[in-house]
């Protein structure tokens, strides 16, 4: 598409440099140290230094820096140079800590070199999630940037890769200007410039990278788990996006957009570098849209490309949880699912909760429809479907239509356990008023108020050979005396229910309709559009365009598939 040249000239003569002029000083004269958010790094000398388009600061290389404060503790307020990989010096209360990844000072730094600081929380003693309070990075350049830095994006904190990518690339035309529904104005800009304006170190799909998510960086200062897990962080990354497609003036925006777009951009250069945000519960959600959006804001066709040719199988291969969570099972549904010792989920709720159904037929996960499926993923993903569907070339970029249909099967069916063939869960009560009855996890009330059925055995301890199951167990606590429910009930397990022992690669018949037929045809259709984490913004948006964009569900009773 043809830039609007015309107006790109004027925004970036004039209110930008306005702009960037009022928010970050002009600072091309030499200085002794920087400091940002409460961190300082000081010089042996003057050296110049300039702040880029987001305020990062850089300094003319090569460097010699005395201190960095506040001071490593040898645990604490660690620091690190051209970080790589997922082990870090900067906190020993979170994994992958390793202590000889902090330089000594004086510490000698060379053009190219991205010195990352953390500021820890305190008090020490205790290891909240994140355990961290603000991060920032210090780049060193070999040369002065353009415009001393205030109209270039800050080149990638991780690795080697220093790009660098000029604010004159963003195409404004490329932009969205969607009328919000009436009564909705979502979150603001301010909001967005809050959120993204420091660095996201973002760099995995597992609870260490929470704990590494800056409180001052993720939470806007305010200390919580909530904000800096992985579902939050993803919930923002949409809203972030689908409020800069609102129809504000490209004016009133472009300072959002810049803060978001560096985002997207160390995203990349992190993805470029290897890191991955696969399938992991609730954590590796919602990066792969901030990836997209920059990409085509700055018509970048290595990005672009390089998103759009990702894997999109199931599986921890994939780079993104979006693609990797989800998969084609029996009549071409979209069903949701990933890894996991399946059986032992199912029976005992131990293993993963996000479990593939190895037959193809069902959600996966302990119960279709619950845990991380409803509660984390399946309403964080409307805001990306929303905003594929307000940038054409995003969906083309994104490149995986099972993604769009199962967010619109979640939202207009809910969870889908139903056509399935395959047996229940067998094993005896525990508790209510039949305790030792014969029962399925089909239907749990035949084992009375406050009872569960239990298909699994404790497999040691004092409790051995014992009925045990999700959340029930022998020792009055609902386990098995410290021991975790792990084993198969001998009695039915491959007998009754699980892989067919003929033909395990297929599960044993369900062949008794008075539970229904499946391993949970109660749960079939249940919880359509509901989720723990959810966004009132975003559920606004589709209540108002998603109509023109809906995708068919496939049939709850396909002919090509026998139950009985």
């Amino acid at each position: 598409m043809e830039k609007n040249k015309h107006k790109k000239t004027f925004i970036l003569s004039g209110l930008f440099f306005i702009i960037s002029f009022l928010i970050f000083p002009n600072i091309s004269e030499a200085a002794t140290s920087v400091s940002q958010y409460g961190i300082t790094w000081n010089f042996d000398g003057d050296y110049p230094v300039g702040q880029y388009a987001n305020g990062d600061y850089w300094v003319l290389g090569p460097v010699r820096i005395i201190s960095i404060t506040p001071d490593f503790d040898g645990s604490h307020h660690g620091w690190m140079v051209n970080m790589s990989g997922l082990s870090q010096g900067y906190d020993s209360r979170s994994s992958g800590f390793n202590a000889s990844l902090v330089p000594s000072l004086p510490y000698s730094a060379q053009p190219g070199d991205a010195i990352i600081k953390a500021v820890s929380t305190e008090p020490f003693d205790i290891s909240p999630r994140p355990v961290l309070k603000t991060t920032a990075v210090l780049t060193v350049v070999g040369n002065i940037p353009p415009d001393n830095g205030r109209s270039v994006f800050r080149p990638s904190f991780f690795g080697t890769d220093r790009t660098m990518h000029l604010i004159d690339e963003i195409n404004p035309a490329l932009l969205p200007s969607i009328t919000p529904p009436v009564g909705v104005t979502g979150p603001s800009l301010d909001w967005v410039k809050t959120r993204f304006k420091m660095m996201q170190l973002d760099i995995d799909s597992c609870c260490s990278s929470e704990n590494l998510r800056a409180v001052d960086n993720f939470c806007e200062g305010a200390a919580s788990h909530a904000c800096s897990y992985g579902g939050r962080v993803a919930l923002d990354n949409g809203d972030g996006a689908l409020r800069l497609m609102l129809n504000d003036s490209y004016e009133e925006k472009e300072e959002a957009l810049i803060y978001y777009i560096q985002f997207g951009l160390d995203l990349y250069y992190q993805m470029k570098q290897g890191i991955k945000w696969y399938p992991n519960g609730g954590h590796g959600s919602g990066r792969k849209l901030p990836i997209i959006f920059a990409g085509i804001l700055l018509e970048n066709e290595e990005i672009k490309n390089a998103v759009k040719s990702v894997t999109k199988e199931a599986g921890d291969s994939s780079i993104f949880q979006e693609d990797g969570f989800l998969y084609r099972g029996y009549n071409n549904t979209s069903l949701f699912g990933s890894g996991g010792n399946y059986w032992t989920n199912v029976v005992t709720d131990y293993d993963s909760r996000t479990s593939k159904d190895p037959y193809g037929y069902i959600d996966g996960g302990h119960v279709p429809g619950t845990s991380y499926q409803e509660g984390i993923n399946s309403m964080i993903w409307k805001g990306p479907v929303m905003a594929i569907k307000f940038m054409p070339e995003a969906e083309i970029i994104w490149d995986n239509r099972l993604f769009e249909e199962y967010v619109n099967r979640w939202v207009y069916y809910g969870a889908w356990a139903q056509p399935d063939p395959c047996a229940p869960v067998m094993g005896y009560c525990i508790g209510g008023s039949n305790p030792g009855r014969v029962c399925t996890y089909a239907d749990h009330s035949v084992c009375g108020t406050g009872g569960k059925c239990a298909g699994g055995i404790c497999p040691s301890g004092d409790y051995a050979g014992q009925p045990c199951g999700a959340g029930v167990g022998p020792d009055g606590a609902g386990g098995c005396g410290g021991v975790r429910c792990t084993n198969y009930g001998a009695d039915f397990w491959q007998v009754t229910f699980g892989p067919d022992p003929d033909n395990l690669g297929d599960c044993i018949r369900d062949l008794d309709p008075s539970d229904g037929i499946g391993r949970f045809p109660a749960e079939n259709a249940l919880r359509a559009n509901s989720g723990t984490y959810q966004s009132g913004f975003v559920n606004a948006l589709w209540d108002e365009y998603y109509e023109d964009y809906q995708i068919s569900i496939p049939p709850a009773n396909p002919t090509n598939l026998t139950v009985f």
